[in-house]
């Protein structure tokens, strides 16, 4: 589905956000992890090659965990991410691999996201919550 696209600029403009929400709201790990963490909104700084900023984008979620938009900047993100453009673009190409392995693709992806500045101070909540469902087995 983004194989064609060698930047995430391209996506943009080319409406190609919509894409990405549809993905993303059609993939039910992403909808459970943001209603769990009660994201509203998640902030993705891009990275070049050199370790430089080239773009912000935020997405904006609902109460289901939907988003509801993408922006290109964020006000008050919930949590913010760091990643290379390259690393963002290999997981669009790999779409359906990641939807259809989520396990294995948040080991091989994991590694590619940082936290942005200022946004540890609820990270330890976060995983804890997240492990203590996943070994509840209530995951859905």
């Amino acid at each position: 589905m983004f194989n064609s696209y060698t930047s995430l600029d391209q996506i943009v403009n080319d409406g190609g956000t919509d894409q990405i929400k549809q993905e993303l709201n059609s993939y039910p790990l992403y909808n459970f992890m943001v209603r769990l963490f009660s994201f509203r909104e998640i902030g993705i700084v891009v990275l070049d090659d050199a370790g430089q900023e080239i773009g912000k984008y935020a997405s904006r979620n609902n109460e289901q965990g939907e988003i509801t938009e993408i922006v290109d900047y964020f006000t008050n993100p919930d949590i913010a991410v760091k990643a290379r453009e390259r690393d963002l673009l290999e997981i669009l190409h790999q779409a359906e691999w990641v939807k259809e392995h989520p396990f294995p693709a948040i080991l091989q992806y994991c590694w590619c996201f940082s936290l942005a500045e200022g946004k540890y101070q609820k990270m330890g909540d976060y995983l804890s919550l997240f492990f203590t469902k996943a070994v509840s087995g209530k995951m859905g």
